[in-house]
């Protein structure tokens, strides 16, 4: 059976920063959608070029990145925004995934009106926004400062440093928040390729449909038929994409052959194999 290559997913981080510490953020989302798989590209917003505008526009996914300056995003980034209207008008970036990352010298800093920005500036373009996706660190007797998502944000990746600090006092859990968000958009992104699902391959017996499949897509999964052609006998987890229209972000699991008729399987919420039935 002949193996398709699927190309990795296409990440832009559009980012503007003043003094440098959004650019350290910048880079950390761009090494965790890099090392998610991700062919990665990141674009000062304030000296855009052509073909920056063209990889933006090539994108699957545009991480947007602004400190907080007077409670939103920088006049720089905001000068981007509007650069963008007639991508707007036209649909360029519609169906992409967006999310969003910012910092500020508090701890809260009205970070979350940037973040809201970002995502009603990403609805504006018909994106699909992607939260941060991490329960929030240091809220408890028994956590750190060294939590991820240590300041709480859900919208997005937060970050702060002190006002007189330079780059480098960019704190490390901030980092490891904004590598987080970098492999978490670049998942998904893999998940809503067109061409994202790959073939079914076995060493094994190929087994007849109809086979049990679960379309997993959290917090519910249901169990469907369906019938086909011949597939590798065992368990098979795909993207469902673009299988499942209207219902991006959802894997289709695969029980084919004996184990089709001894139960169905489950995928926990870690991603990982458990052996008890669905009822």
């Amino acid at each position: 059976m002949s193996e398709s290559v699927t190309p990795p997913p296409s990440v832009v981080v559009a980012f503007h920063s003043g003094y440098g510490h959004t650019a350290v953020l910048a880079e950390a989302v761009r090494r965790g959608a890099a090392d998610a798989g991700a062919e990665v590209a990141l674009v000062p917003v304030d000296t855009i070029t052509d073909a920056q505008w063209q990889r933006l526009d090539d994108a699957d996914a545009i991480v947007f990145g602004s400190p907080t300056y007077m409670g939103s995003a920088s006049a720089a980034f905001h000068a981007f925004a509007e650069a963008t209207s007639r991508r707007f008008a036209e649909g360029r970036w519609a169906d992409k995934l967006a999310a969003g990352f910012t910092n500020s010298a508090s701890k809260a800093g009205d970070k979350s009106s940037t973040l809201a920005f970002f995502a009603t500036f990403a609805a504006q373009h018909r994106m699909l926004w992607v939260s941060l996706g991490l329960a929030a660190g240091w809220n408890s007797t028994t956590a750190s400062e060294n939590d991820l998502n240590r300041l709480g944000f859900w919208g997005g990746a937060g970050a702060q440093t002190p006002l007189d600090g330079g780059a480098d006092t960019v704190h490390a859990a901030d980092i490891g928040t904004a590598e987080y968000l970098g492999a978490r958009i670049a998942r998904q992104a893999a998940l809503l390729r067109p061409d994202a699902t790959p073939p079914l391959r076995s060493s094994g017996p190929t087994c007849e449909f109809p086979v049990r499949t679960l379309l997993r897509r959290r917090p519910a999964t249901r169990a469907v038929q369906v019938t086909g052609p011949a597939v590798p006998c065992g368990v098979h987890v795909l993207p469902c994409a673009p299988m499942c229209a209207g219902d991006a972000g959802a894997v289709l699991v695969v029980v084919a052959g004996a184990s089709a008729t001894a139960g169905l399987w489950r995928l926990d919420d870690r991603s990982t194999w458990t052996d008890q039935a669905l009822r």
